[in-house]
């Protein structure tokens, strides 16, 4: 693992995590951690947990 997620795939990241799909599923057709997902996610402004 170990990846950079360019600006496009950013994007796609999000989309599928707001659309309820795993981060481990995300992470893994990226080839990148679990976290990366929810953190581009969160950096993006989308987070579903509540709100801090």
């Amino acid at each position: 693992m170990g990846g950079k997620l360019s600006e496009s795939e950013k994007a796609d990241v999000v989309q599928r995590y707001a659309s309820g799909e795993s981060a481990s599923r995300i992470a893994k057709s990226f080839g990148v951690t679990r976290q990366a997902p929810t953190r581009t996610a969160r950096q993006r402004g989308w987070w579903p947990g509540p709100a801090r």
